[in-house]
């Protein structure tokens, strides 16, 4: 139902495309298909965080490509709001107001605004099939419920549940499982929430939904499309791979065309019946992405760390004294350590999210910085942190390495001058 799709593909594939509808062209051209998505997508992230402000002030976002069974591609987006109020942080209805701002699920006036009703009754209304029924048991026997809570009550007022209750009912197909019922007339019972600008510009199915509570379901929610396993063969068929190559030991083939096998069996064997996945992994679109201003930085919380060893050129300008470090400086054996006397009360964490090391002092009188080195280099307080990545230890399995790297992260090391 894209146009502008249509438009594009017939213009990419010739005048002897004219006549095929966009569904075949999508067929006969899925690479070309997936580049268009790819960069409507990006177009969409970019109105998102323009000065309009569709869902308010994003500061922060991360994004998942997933595809369906078909092969047809959709995203998972989850935005930070800067100031969104919080359940029991916030006042009730300054939670609500707040959803009713940028969520509806109401039906338009169809002469007022045809484009917009066109694309709720088309994209936003739910109709049952057999991938969203489930079997419930009853007192009164089996009885089949929507998955996603279609049709979904009526509402004069905007309602807020209990959040253990909400989590409770997650699991158990319950009508009432959601945390919050925006406002709905009996006419828009199978209406999906969503945000009239959103919907305009993607021209497709959206589910904008508002998390307003802190809890470890929004991080699984989000881990789990990050790490999200692919159906496939795949093991099968190395297996098989393996058993071949031992028995073709001493084949003439070169290493490069049996590498080259490998990778086609590998594509071949993937579960998604159309193009899209192959199609996508050839032409390395990015799976998942987060917004420019989220950098992470890596810190090592071994016991016994790894140090980068200065370059040739480094190590013929250095005075070959007893006293010579031939290692580069690191941020835990030695930034951290001759920090600042002003922060002195302040953790290896902490340290490292916030500040980088620059060569230059910076101009601006609105950056905080404190010079190190005896003035050849400068700390520098970043405007937006690190997110801070280590490594994770099980705490029952190697419990010394687990504390170790708490009390390293956290725990305030005496300064050196």
């Amino acid at each position: 139902m894209w146009d502008d799709l249509g438009v594009y593909l017939r213009e990419v594939n010739g005048p002897e495309m004219a006549n095929k509808s966009i569904s075949e062209l999508v067929a006969l051209d899925p690479v070309s298909t997936s580049r268009f998505i790819d960069n409507k997508f990006k177009a969409m992230l970019d109105f998102i965080m323009s000065s309009d402000e569709p869902l308010g002030k994003v500061t922060h976002y991360f994004w998942r490509r997933v595809y369906q069974s078909r092969g047809a591609q959709h995203f998972h987006l989850m935005l930070c709001v800067k100031n969104a109020p919080i359940l029991h942080e916030s006042l009730l209805d300054v939670v609500a107001s707040f959803i009713s701002k940028y969520v509806t699920c109401a039906i338009p006036d169809k002469n007022v605004s045809p484009t917009l009703y066109q694309r709720v009754t088309s994209y936003q209304t739910h109709k049952h099939n057999k991938y969203c029924m489930r079997q419930k048991k009853t007192r009164r026997g089996f009885v089949k419920v929507c998955r996603f809570g279609f049709p979904r009550p009526v509402t004069e007022i905007l309602t807020i549940r209990d959040i253990i209750e909400s989590i409770a009912t997650r699991t158990t197909l319950s009508p009432n499982s959601r945390l919050y019922y925006i406002v709905r007339k009996k006419e828009c019972v199978m209406i999906n929430y969503y945000n009239p600008a959103i919907l305009l510009a993607w021209n497709g199915n959206t589910d904008i939904q508002y998390v307003c509570e802190k809890t470890a379901i929004l991080n699984y929610y989000v881990i789990k499309y990050t790490t999200k396993s692919e159906k496939t063969h795949v093991a099968d068929m190395f297996q098989d791979i393996n058993h071949k190559l031992i028995r073709d030991i001493n084949s003439t083939k070169p290493l490069r065309s049996r590498l080259f096998n490998i990778g086609l069996r590998v594509l071949s064997n993937r579960e998604s019946a159309a193009l899209w996945k192959p199609v996508t992994f050839t032409w390395y679109f990015t799976l998942y992405g987060t917004d420019p201003t989220t950098t992470i930085r890596w810190l090592d919380v071994n016991i016994f760390r790894n140090r980068r060893v200065k370059s040739k050129s480094d190590m013929m300008m250095l005075d070959w004294t007893p006293a010579i470090v031939i290692y580069y400086e690191s941020w835990i054996d030695d930034h951290y350590p001759k920090r600042p006397k002003e922060l002195e009360n302040t953790n290896l964490y902490s340290f490292a999210q916030n500040y980088d090391i620059v060569k230059t002092r910076p101009v601006s009188s609105k950056v905080k910085y404190y010079e190190i080195n005896d003035g050849k280099k400068f700390l520098k307080r970043r405007a937006n942190p690190y997110l801070i990545n280590h490594y994770f230890y099980d705490g029952e399995q190697v419990p010394e390495k687990y504390f170790f790297s708490l009390l390293l992260l956290f725990k305030l090391v005496e300064r050196r001058a």
